[in-house]
């Protein structure tokens, strides 16, 4: 897959805006939606358990879209699936990556 391309070091708009979250997120551009071609995890507990949840749940739910899963577990969108209430979770504290000049997706 070839839509993403670095014009220079993320990292620096990376770090900066990590400082208050746990995870950062792309969105497409000028949309609220989540594209996760794009994204940031620290190393914290409900990091790891937020993608362990998130990846069980497309194993067991192979039909659905992978953004569309990753915005229903962050609560963006509803799944439309009993099954996904049922999954206890704890959000972990996260955010946007710049859509309109940063990480334009």
């Amino acid at each position: 897959d070839f839509d993403t391309v670095l014009m220079r070091d993320p990292m620096p708009h990376v770090l900066a805006r990590a400082r208050t979250v746990d995870m950062l997120v792309s969105r497409d551009f000028g949309t609220d939606c989540l594209n996760v071609g794009i994204f940031y995890l620290k190393a914290h507990v409900d990091v790891v358990n937020f993608i362990e949840t998130l990846l069980l749940w497309m194993w067991q739910y192979p039909h659905d879209n992978d953004q569309r899963a990753f915005m229903a577990m962050l609560k963006v969108v509803d799944l439309q699936s009993e099954e996904c209430d049922k999954v206890p979770l704890r959000i972990p504290q996260w955010g946007y990556l710049d859509p309109l000049n940063a990480f334009v997706t």
